[in-house]
């Protein structure tokens, strides 16, 4: 993270920050995920938060031209966006 944004002359503090927000916003995007597998309704919901979160970090890593890192947000995009597709389509009898 801190080869990423020194290009802005961040320091170790607000770089340890920025971390802690990027695992916080992890953490609370695990709860729509938990409520889902009590209750399957709440999947897509959960699955757009997902999405959402991967796009911002996309968009972060483009902010901060980390291009060799963005990679691994895309593919997980990708993957949510898919695995939503299945569970918006696919009947739950199939």
């Amino acid at each position: 993270m801190r080869s990423i944004v020194k290009v802005y002359g961040l320091g170790v503090a607000q770089t340890k920050v920025l971390l802690a927000g990027a695992l916080a916003v992890e953490i609370v995007g695990a709860v729509p995920f938990v409520r889902a597998l009590r209750d399957r309704r709440r999947a897509l919901s959960a699955l757009a938060f997902g999405a959402l979160v991967w796009t911002a970090f996309t968009f972060m890593c483009e902010l901060f031209v980390a291009y060799t890192t963005e990679g691994p947000f895309r593919d997980l995009l990708a993957l949510t966006i898919g695995t939503a597709l299945v569970v918006a389509l696919i009947p739950d009898e199939a």
